[in-house]
């Protein structure tokens, strides 16, 4: 008899290192970040002002490999500079601060950014001036609320995100799970294939990126 296919995971973000090495992982980035540069002024501006902020937002993997790969750019020390201030939107964002040495000193009960914006509130530290580092298409629930709250603050675009198409493309047959890392990469992936078979399983993180599948999914009536 021949040998039975063993069906994989289609991850789509950009960022691979928590499944680097899984045979059963298939890594289909449908989003390519683009990320700033270290003589752009306001990255300039923001990180040679890390020692002065009283706390900093990181809401995605992504942000913390931009924002170390820009701080060596710029021979600064990340760790030494960030310890002690990190907001981390969850578990994944808290364990790539902590796989290069900074311990958030909270996280997120919720990854989105209303749950961002609980934990500052509830921080036991007066945000006095805070650091927000995002993706140039972050939803600005965050931004307006430190408007609204007159917090003191410096946002900064770390990256731009752009839709790619690799070929080859992978086989939906091939595939038992779909893996939504954000809402861009809902969007890129309904950009290469029209409808998702009913027997694959989709995962999300985060529930903004669930729910942006699932307003896809009626706009497209699946």
């Amino acid at each position: 008899m021949p040998a039975q296919t063993v069906k994989k995971t289609l991850y789509l973000g950009p960022c691979f290192e928590r499944f680097a090495g899984r045979e059963n992982v298939l890594h289909y980035p449908v989003i390519r970040l683009i990320p700033a540069k270290p003589e752009d002024l306001p990255v300039r501006f923001c990180l040679d002002r890390l020692s002065l902020f009283s706390h900093v937002l990181v809401t995605s993997q992504n942000s913390v490999s931009i924002l170390w790969d820009l701080c060596a750019s710029l021979f600064l020390d990340p760790v030494d500079l960030l310890r002690g201030k990190c907001i981390s939107i969850g578990p994944v964002t808290s364990q790539a601060l902590q796989s290069r040495g900074v311990e958030p000193f909270l996280e997120a009960s919720d990854s989105t950014q209303e749950g961002m914006i609980y934990a500052l509130q509830k921080s036991s530290q007066f945000a006095s001036y805070v650091f927000y580092p995002r993706s140039s298409l972050a939803r600005p629930v965050l931004r307006d609320y430190l408007l609204q709250q007159k917090i003191s603050h410096e946002i900064l675009d770390l990256y731009e995100t752009v839709y790619q198409v690799l070929e080859p493309k992978p086989s939906l047959e091939e595939i038992e799970e779909i893996f939504f890392t954000s809402p861009s990469t809902v969007e890129g992936f309904f950009r290469i294939f029209p409808k998702i078979p009913s027997a694959i399983r989709c995962s999300f993180q985060g529930s903004i990126t669930q729910r942006c599948f699932e307003e896809k999914c009626k706009k497209l009536k699946m």
